[in-house]
């Protein structure tokens, strides 16, 4: 599967758009909507075009995580929302590929996957951000949107609805960030 139009969309609008090299909490130069610069490159400013090509290309790894881990089959929604958890979180043994969450899924538990994943990594330096608690809850909403797969219609939404899409404060690049445009990134929280 490939991300959809909406799914990247969503993404843009949870990782924010910084024309410019900032920290992102973790130590990690980042730029643009949350992309992780790498040893080599070099960015002074970028443009929102250039910040879209480049997220394209970074959304591939997070794709192909999810094709490669997840057994079952998904929905376009169930897609979208786990390529934002991985590119979020990261996809290694400590975040999406070691979790409860990919366990429920793979097992055929859907309800109990879109539960999870309301409470998957809402921590940055060991802290609770608001700005993540609500991204989660809009993935987990995200993730139930098409229904199951082969049912005709949307799936009841587990937990609460989610809340309002980022604040300014959400996206301030000088509050910790969790953007994981790298598969080796990943939260300091395991076995989530």
């Amino acid at each position: 599967m490939r991300l959809s139009q909406a799914g990247l969309d969503f993404i843009k609008q949870w990782e924010g758009f910084v024309p410019t090299p900032y920290d992102d909490g973790g130590g990690y130069p980042t730029i643009g909507y949350g992309h992780k610069i790498r040893l080599g490159e070099r960015f002074t400013r970028i443009s929102q075009e250039e910040a879209l090509s480049i997220l394209a290309n970074d959304v591939v790894w997070a794709e192909n995580a999810v094709n490669n881990l997840v057994s079952v089959p998904l929905t376009q929604s169930m897609f979208d929302s786990l390529v934002s958890l991985v590119f979020n979180w990261g996809s290694g043994q400590k975040a999406f590929g070691g979790s409860l969450l990919l366990q429920k899924l793979n097992a055929g538990n859907y309800q109990g996957a879109a539960q999870r994943l309301s409470e998957h990594p809402i921590t940055s330096g060991g802290r609770v951000l608001p700005g993540l608690v609500r991204r989660r809850q809009a993935e987990s909403a995200m993730f139930l949107r098409d229904g199951l797969p082969g049912s005709p219609g949307p799936a009841p939404a587990p937990g609460p609805a989610p809340g309002p899409a980022p604040g300014p404060d959400d996206l301030n690049p000088t509050q910790p960030r969790t953007a994981m445009a790298d598969p080796g990134r990943r939260t300091r929280r395991a076995g989530c």
